[in-house]
């Protein structure tokens, strides 16, 4: 999962693949008391609670922008968000006991899941942990033919305090690859590999992402 929602989202809205900006963003988050719907998705790096939101605020083209990630649906297999970056639009994405599985639809984007791969984040995070993912989608955007296919590999480096805007976090840096290609009507065009780093706090989620000097900041959160 990581960034691949909101990389897409991004790139519907105009924003190239290549550019690091569009990889960024991504968690949902907030650990409360949970309800056993609710304690089947969530998971410490990772939590899940209707009603969370997480805004994020970064720097697309020298502009600032911000947007915000809202849980708005749990179930004891499934949890659905949207993301103000796309709006009408959400994400839904199943949670197995191997941890979250990428995306398991989006709506309201033009785009159909076609393969999802690997996890999105595993149950127990820790220093060492690695894992991959990916998905594959395809539809009509603005009348042009589009498949995209994102493929992600991600390690736990280390652990770090990071201050942000809402605050300092004890956080688990995580060391992600993407690797993508797109067509649109027939021709592909292989992006170039982007590398990031994430930061996770317990009970928080993503608190601070960066790729190629471009940073994704958390400056808000409800739980």
């Amino acid at each position: 999962m990581f960034c691949q929602e909101e990389t897409l989202m991004l790139t519907l809205k105009g924003t190239p693949l290549s550019r690091p900006a569009a990889l960024l963003g991504t968690a949902v988050a907030g650990l409360l008391a949970l309800s056993s719907a609710q304690a089947a998705c969530s998971s410490p790096y990772n939590p899940v609670k209707e009603g969370l939101s997480r805004t994020y605020q970064t720097a697309v083209n020298g502009k600032t922008m911000s947007y915000t990630e809202t849980v708005v649906k749990v179930t004891p297999s499934s949890y659905t968000y949207t993301n103000s970056i796309m709006p009408g639009a959400s994400s839904t994405v199943k949670c197995t006991s191997k941890g979250i599985v990428n995306v398991a639809s989006m709506s309201g984007t033009g785009m159909q899941v076609k393969e999802v791969r690997g996890v999105s984040y595993p149950p127990n995070l820790k220093v060492g942990s690695t894992w991959t993912s990916g998905v594959t989608m395809q539809g009509n955007v603005q009348g042009q033919s589009v498949r995209t296919v994102m493929d992600t590999t991600s390690k736990v480096v280390g652990r770090e305090k990071v201050k942000v805007k809402a605050g300092t976090f004890d956080a688990l840096k995580v060391q992600i690859v993407m690797h993508s290609t797109m067509t649109m009507n027939g021709k592909q065009q292989k992006q170039p590999t982007v590398t990031s780093t994430a930061w996770l706090a317990e009970g928080v989620g993503m608190v601070k992402t960066t790729a190629a000097g471009t940073n994704v900041e958390l400056v808000e959160y409800t739980k």
